[in-house]
C-alpha cells in the first residue's frame, strides 16, 4: 500500500466502513513509508488492526537460506555473513540465492564466506542483471518503463526485436524469474506478463537515462492509443500518465504536443481527480485552465472545501478569458456545491448569479444546465411552481440544443415539483429519467434518479419495493466510484428501514453516514444522518441524546431551508422537545411547521403524522385539523396517514368511534406494506379508543399485536405507552 494514491487508500477506508456487516477479512501490506506520507491512515477505525512485523530472527532467516539453497548444511562462517547481510530481510535472501543459482558464486559445502556479496536488495537485483545477454537486459528496461505490467506488442512497438526475439528473451525472463506470464490478459490479443517484484522492475527502470525513459514513455502512450482506437477512453488514465511522465522527465514548450496532452488528461480525469489538476497545470490559455479546475470541482464534491476551491479558481480563471457562459456554468455548479453544503443563502446568490449571466444568450448546453439547475434547488427549497415552470424552460432549451444530459436534469426536476403538487403520475417521469442515465452509462444522473424514485417509492408507503431500489442505487454506486452520491442513497436506505423496523441497522447505517460524510468536510447528509439515530434513540427512551443530536440537526435544516429537511427537523423535533417538557419551544416549531405547510401540501402530507401527536398533547387539536385540510396526500398510504392526524384530533375531543375507523384504516393499509412502526402506533391509539368505547377484548388484542412489534424494535417509549393503556385498561376493568 505504500505505492498507493490517495484515492486508492480512501476506498479501501471505505470498504472497511461500509462492509462491516459482510464476512470479509481484508489485509494489506506495506513500508512504513505508507505512515511517513499518511499518519492517520487506517487510525480508529472499528474492527482494525496494525500489526509490525519485525524482521526475522537468526533461526528463521537460516532456515529459509538452506530451504531456499537446497541444503541442510552450511558452514558457520558463510551462514553468520549471509544472516548479517540480509538483516532479517526475507527478499533479500530470496533474491541472493536466485543469484547464486545463475553464477554459482558459493559453495555451502565449502569454507567459502569471504566472497564478497552485495549489501542491499537493489545491488543484489542489479548483479542479476548483469549477467543478462544485452538483448535480454534491453528488453526487461522496455517492459520496466510500460509498468509493472507490460505487454508483449508494447515490446514490439517501441523497438525491443522482432516477434521471435521477444518471445526468446521471455522465456529466458521467466526461467529466470525476473518476469511472470499472466494467465488472462487484460488487453485482449495481447499477451501479458509481471514483473516478479516491483523492486525488478524499478531496478531496470534505473538503469535508463531520463531522455530514455522519457522516449519510451511517450512512446508507450502512443501504442496505447494506437491499440485502442475508437476506445481511448478506456485507458485514458494510463496514456495520461505515459504523458504526463515523460512530461516531468523532460519538460517542453510544444504548444502542439502540450494540447494533445491536456486533451488526453481532461479525458482521463473522470477516473482520477489527480488527472484534472494536472491538466489544470497544463492548460495553455485561462479558458482551458478553467474547463480544468470546474471539473475536478464537480468530480471532488465529496471533498467540499477542495471542490469550492477549485471552482472558485475555474470562475476567475474564466473571467479573465473573458468567457462569460462558462463563468455562469462555473456559478451554477457552486450553486449546486452550496446546496449540497447545506447553505440556501449562497446557493441562491450563486444560482442568481449564474442566471443573470445566461439570460438573453444563444440556447446551448451551458445555458441549459444552468436553468436546470436553478430548478432543482426551487424544487428541493419546496418552491414547486417556480421550480416547474423552471424546468420546463430547461427542457425547451436541452431539447433545442440536442443536450440530453440537461434533458434529463430538467425533466427530473419537473417531476419532483409535479409530485410535490400532488400528482403521482409524474413517478413515470422519473423511472424515464432512470431508464435515460443507465442507457447512456451516466453514473452521476443515474445515480440522483434511482434517489429520486426510492424516495418517491418510500414515501408512498412500498417500503420494500424502494429498498430494493436502492440497494441497487448502493451497489451501482460503489461500482462507479461515487461515494458521495452512494452515500445519499444510503440515507435513503434508511428511509425505509426505519418504518420497517429494522433500527439496529438504522442506527449503524446513519452512525457510518455520519462519520463519513464529516471525513469529506460535511454536509446535509450529515443533518439526516443524526436524524435517524436520534430517532432511534427517542423511540428506545434516551430523549436527551435524541435531543442533543436533533439540535444540530434543527440549525442545518434551518440554514438549508431544503424543505425535505427542514419539514422533519421541525415535526420531530417539536416531538422530541414536547416529550422532554419544553413547551413553549415545541410550540414554536408548532407554529414554524405550520407556516412552511401552505406552500409545500405534499410535504405537509408527509411530515403531520409525526407532528400531530405532540401538537395534540399541547392542546393544538385546532391547528392539526386546519393542517390536515391543507396536506395534498398523492398515495393511498399518505391518505391512512392523513387520517391518522385527523384520528388523534377526534380521539382527543371524544370521537371514539370515528378515530377508531380512521386509526383502523392505518393498520388495514400499512400490515401489507410492511409499515410495522405506523401500525404500530395505530394499534396503540386504536387499543386506546377500543378501550374508552368498552371494547375491552379488542384493545387487549390490539396491545399484544402493539407489543410484539414494540418489542422487536426495541422502541422502549411505546412499550412503555402499551403498559400505561393496558393499566388503564385493568383498573377500568376492576372498577367496574
Amino acid at each position: 500500500l505504500q505505492w498507493a494514491d490517495r484515492v486508492l487508500l480512501e476506498f479501501v477506508e471505505y470498504v472497511l466502513d461500509w462492509a462491516e456487516d459482510a464476512p470479509i477479512l481484508l489485509i494489506g501490506t506495506a513500508r512504513q513509508e505508507l505512515f511517513t506520507e499518511n499518519p492517520d491512515w487506517g487510525g480508529g477505525k472499528r474492527d482494525a488492526a496494525t500489526l509490525s512485523l519485525p524482521p526475522l530472527d537468526s533461526q528463521e532467516t537460516a532456515e529459509l537460506l538452506m530451504g531456499l539453497a537446497g541444503t541442510s548444511v552450511m558452514p558457520a562462517s558463510a551462514q553468520q555473513v549471509l544472516l548479517e547481510r540480509s538483516g532479517g530481510n526475507p527478499l533479500y535472501v530470496t533474491e541472493l540465492m536466485r543469484l547464486v543459482a545463475e553464477q554459482g558464486a558459493i559453495d555451502f559445502t565449502g569454507d567459502d564466506a569471504g566472497l564478497p556479496l552485495p549489501d542491499t536488495v537493489q545491488a543484489i537485483i542489479t548483479a542479476r542483471l548483469d549477467l543478462l545477454e544485452s538483448e535480454h537486459r534491453a528488453l526487461l528496461q522496455v517492459a520496466s518503463v510500460i509498468g509493472k505490467v507490460f505487454w508483449a506488442g508494447a515490446l514490439g512497438f517501441l523497438g525491443a526485436g522482432d516477434p521471435e526475439g521477444i518471445r526468446d528473451a521471455v522465456r529466458t525472463l521467466v526461467a529466470r524469474e525476473l518476469i511472470r506470464p499472466v494467465r488472462r490478459s487484460s488487453m485482449k490479443g495481447q499477451e501479458e506478463y509481471t514483473f516478479a517484484h516491483v523492486l525488478i522492475r524499478d531496478v531496470a527502470y534505473g538503469q535508463l537515462t531520463r531522455a530514455e525513459r522519457a522516449r519510451l514513455h511517450r512512446e508507450v502512450a502512443r501504442w496505447l492509443e494506437a491499440t485502442s482506437g475508437e476506445r481511448v477512453q478506456d485507458v485514458a488514465e494510463l496514456v495520461a500518465h505515459h504523458h504526463l511522465r515523460a512530461l516531468e522527465l523532460e519538460p517542453t514548450e510544444d504548444d502542439q504536443y502540450l494540447n494533445q496532452v491536456y486533451r488526453l488528461v481532461m479525458m482521463a480525469g473522470d477516473r482520477a481527480t489527480f488527472f484534472y489538476t494536472k491538466a489544470a497545470e497544463l492548460a495553455r490559455n485561462p479558458r482551458d485552465k478553467g474547463r480544468a479546475l470546474l471539473a475536478y470541482g464537480q468530480i471532488a464534491v465529496g471533498h467540499i472545501d477542495e471542490a469550492a476551491r477549485a471552482m472558485d479558481e475555474a470562475v476567475e480563471a474564466f473571467r479573465e478569458a473573458g468567457a462569460p457562459l462558462h463563468e455562469a456554468d462555473a456559478l451554477a455548479s457552486r450553486a449546486g456545491l452550496e446546496w449540497y453544503r447545506g447553505d440556501a443563502e449562497a446557493s441562491d446568490r450563486y444560482d442568481e448569479l449564474a442566471l443573470a449571466m445566461v439570460e438573453g444568450l444563444e440556447p446551448s448546453e451551458i445555458v441549459a444546465r444552468v436553468i436546470a439547475g436553478r430548478a432543482a434547488h426551487l424544487q428541493l427549497r419546496g418552491r414547486s411552481e417556480e421550480g416547474l415552470e423552471m424546468a420546463d424552460r430547461a427542457i425547451a432549451v436541452a431539447q433545442q440544443v440536442g443536450s440530453t444530459e440537461n434533458y434529463v436534469r430538467g425533466l427530473s426536476a419537473r417531476a419532483n415539483a409535479l409530485l410535490q403538487l400532488g400528482d403521482p403520475t409524474a413517478e413515470e417521469d422519473i423511472r424515464e429519467t432512470l431508464r435515460i442515465s443507465l442507457d447512456r452509462n451516466d453514473a452521476r444522473a443515474a445515480l440522483v434518479a434511482y434517489n429520486n424514485l426510492a424516495t418517491n417509492v418510500v414515501i408512498a408507503g412500498r417500503l420494500l419495493e424502494g429498498k430494493e431500489l436502492i440497494e441497487e442505487a448502493i451497489e451501482y454506486g460503489h461500482q462507479r466510484g461515487y461515494a458521495s452520491s452512494a452515500d445519499w442513497s444510503r440515507n435513503t436506505r434508511c428511509e425505509s428501514l426505519f418504518p420497517l423496523g429494522e433500527w439496529d441497522e438504522t442506527l449503524a447505517v446513519g452512525r457510518q453516514l455520519f462519520e463519513a460524510d464529516q471525513a469529506r468536510g460535511g454536509s446535509q447528509i450529515s443533518a439526516f444522518a443524526s436524524a435517524w439515530q436520534a430517532v432511534v434513540h427517542f423511540y428506545r427512551g434516551s430523549t436527551l441524546e435524541a435531543r442533543q443530536l436533533w439540535v444540530e440537526v434543527l440549525e442545518l435544516a434551518r440554514r438549508g431551508k431544503d424543505a425535505q429537511v427542514l419539514f422533519p427537523a421541525l415535526a420531530t423535533g417539536l416531538l422530541i422537545w414536547e416529550a422532554n417538557g419544553e413547551v413553549a419551544e415545541a410550540r414554536r416549531m408548532a407554529e414554524e411547521f405550520a407556516e412552511i405547510s401552505v406552500d409545500n401540501p405534499v410535504f405537509l402530507a408527509q411530515h403531520l403524522p409525526t407532528a400531530a401527536e405532540p401538537m395534540v398533547s399541547m392542546g393544538m387539536e385546532d391547528q392539526v385539523e386546519q393542517l390536515v385540510r391543507i396536506a395534498k396526500p398523492n398515495s393511498e398510504w399518505m391518505v391512512a396517514q392523513i387520517g391518522g392526524a385527523q384520528a388523534r384530533v377526534e380521539e382527543a375531543r371524544g370521537n371514539h368511534e370515528a378515530a377508531v375507523e380512521l386509526y383502523q384504516r392505518i393498520v388495514d393499509v400499512g400490515i401489507p406494506l410492511e409499515q410495522r412502526f405506523w401500525t404500530t402506533l395505530a394499534r396503540i391509539g386504536l387499543a386506546r379508543c377500543l378501550a374508552a368505547l368498552g371494547r375491552d377484548e379488542e384493545a387487549s388484542l390490539e396491545l399484544d399485536l402493539a407489543r410484539a412489534d414494540a418489542e422487536y424494535m426495541g422502541a422502549v417509549r411505546l412499550l412503555d405507552e402499551i403498559e400505561s393503556v393496558d393499566d388503564s385498561g385493568r383498573e377500568a376493568l376492576q372498577g367496574g
